[in-house]
């Protein structure tokens, strides 16, 4: 079976400024509450199985014997590996990147910090958040025996 699954991009509410992580600040609204629009997603998902049917527990007597069956499967969701959006940081519409770091309000912020260049390779891998994006692809081999 193909499951083919799309969307348009759920709606979020953009901010026309960005917050600092060391000083705070305001947000901002731009446009209206849950006025933007990430981008759309698409995914496919497969699954392919086979059934086995066997007989247990006959004999040479001519006594049937029990049904059962094997079920071996092969579950592959996120066939294409899409790395689709699931959230965006307000100020940027950006899944990682919130515009801290580019910002020329904060630059004097960012040059204060006792290692200005450590503070900026930390705060890229915090913002980088993998829960922005959907799962990888992954793919599930398996059997199972019904009787």
């Amino acid at each position: 079976a193909l499951t083919l699954t799309g969307g348009s991009g759920a709606p979020y509410t953009a901010s026309r400024t960005g917050t600092s992580p060391v000083s705070g600040g305001q947000n901002l609204l731009e446009g209206t509450m849950f006025g933007s629009r990430m981008p759309a997603s698409f995914k496919m998902d497969l699954r392919v199985d086979k059934d086995f049917y066997v007989t247990l527990g006959g004999n040479k007597e001519g006594k049937t014997g029990h049904e059962a069956f094997f079920n071996v499967y092969v579950n592959v969701t996120n066939l294409l590996n899409a790395k689709n959006i699931l959230s965006v940081y307000n100020a940027t519409g950006d899944a990682d990147d919130d515009g801290y770091l580019t910002s020329n309000k904060y630059q004097q912020e960012i040059n204060n910090q006792l290692d200005p260049e450590a503070f900026i390779q930390m705060y890229q891998i915090y913002v980088n958040n993998g829960g922005h994006y959907s799962t990888p692809r992954q793919i599930k081999v398996g059997a199972s025996f019904n009787f």
